[in-house]
């Protein structure tokens, strides 16, 4: 039986969703014992899932965790540069599989590569044209990596309820948690005096949630909290409408469910460019514009990343202080709502493949790096 370790960069919970979807299909596929490693609030979502990991465990440091990783047949990481670097120096005969959903953000193909059995870079604007200038034999451009396992039936949906996704919002980097803060405050009150509303979820991980439930209102309507995956799907299957900030597994998710979706303001730097690629890709979304607000504009590419976050933080307090600003946010949301008949399902210009884990499968055999089929 194949040991296998799939870790992921606990940066929201994008990363960690790739891992279990890859997770699941080589549970599904191959005859394999997967250990997960990850951090909060990755951890949340691995634990939840007990069909795929054999075992889930905590990283405080590699060091810990010398002996999983020492006997591993095949680490895979999801976009974890630092973990995938102390890998190949300690374990330099292990295969180590690198999958970046981030590849359009960087200038050029990180040096990681250089050591890498596999990097697979998801498919994204911008993404094919970096690969194409490389002619290394390690790198594949895949298809998004997405899974959505629940269906939207019309019988069940729970009309009058809104689902307010913020992600997982933890990151090494810091958490906009003023600016998620500002938006769920002005959420509740448009629900409070909509007469076509009568509730509204609010899903991130669970620390964060813990700090929303002591500054939001303590009312029935109202329910905040984190969810596992499964649960999760379950309720946006079954929402009315989704208000969520423009991350990229959520994104997919609600195309898979088609979900009247709306974007809210973005809480990261990756996700300011996110949302400007998802206006041509969908071109008929419905979102409010970061560009209506005096205190809030949307960052542009090509800025270093640590800058990026903490632009995107420092707006994230000059909004939620600005009262005006705030009034135009619900005053756009309400108009949306008061609407919502027009609030479409996410609809792409194209046709969107998110069959990335299967692409995955094939070029891990195709090379030789998993075996014993079920």
């Amino acid at each position: 039986m194949m040991e296998i370790v799939i870790q992921s960069v606990p940066f929201c919970y994008g990363p960690t969703s790739i891992a279990i979807a890859v997770g699941r299909l080589l549970k599904k596929r191959y005859n394999c014992s997967i250990t997960a490693i990850g951090k909060t609030p990755s951890l949340e979502l691995l634990n939840a899932e007990h069909g795929i990991f054999f075992q889930v465990i905590e990283m405080e440091n590699i060091e810990s965790h010398l002996d999983v990783l020492s006997s591993a047949d095949l680490i895979i990481t999801i976009c974890d540069f630092d973990f995938a670097e102390i890998c190949k120096n300690k374990f330099s005969k292990t295969p180590l599989v690198f999958i970046d959903p981030l590849l359009w953000m960087w200038t050029a193909i990180p040096n990681i590569i250089e050591k890498c059995e596999l990097y697979l870079a998801l498919e994204f604007p911008g993404v094919s044209e970096i690969v194409s200038r490389s002619y290394r034999e390690s790198l594949f451009m895949i298809p998004q990596i997405a899974e959505f396992t629940c269906t939207r039936e019309k019988e069940k949906v729970k009309h009058e309820k809104i689902l307010v996704n913020l992600g997982g919002m933890l990151s090494p980097l810091g958490a906009n948690f003023l600016l998620a803060l500002a938006m769920c405050e002005e959420i509740i009150k448009v629900v409070e005096e909509s007469k076509s509303l009568i509730s509204v979820d609010i899903r991130t991980s669970n620390d964060i949630a813990k700090k929303l439930q002591k500054k939001l209102p303590n009312t029935s309507y109202v329910n905040i909290g984190s969810r596992p995956n499964k649960v999760f799907q379950s309720e946006l299957a079954n929402c009315e409408i989704l208000l969520s900030v423009p991350g990229m597994s959520i994104v997919y998710e609600s195309l898979m469910a088609q979900v009247p979706s709306v974007f809210i303001l973005p809480l990261n730097y990756s996700q300011h460019l996110q949302i400007k690629h998802y206006r041509k890709i969908f071109p008929k979304l419905s979102e409010i514009r970061g560009d209506i607000f005096d205190s809030f504009y949307e960052l542009s590419a090509g800025i270093e990343e640590a800058d990026g976050v903490r632009f995107a933080k420092e707006m994230g307090e000059a909004f939620s202080a600005n009262a005006s600003d705030r009034a135009k946010f619900r005053k756009s949301l309400k108009l949306l709502l008061d609407n919502k008949s027009k609030i479409s399902p996410l609809e792409a210009y194209c046709t969107v493949d998110v069959s990335g884990s299967a692409k995955v499968m094939d070029i891990l055999q195709n090379r030789n790096l998993i075996w014993d089929l079920k």
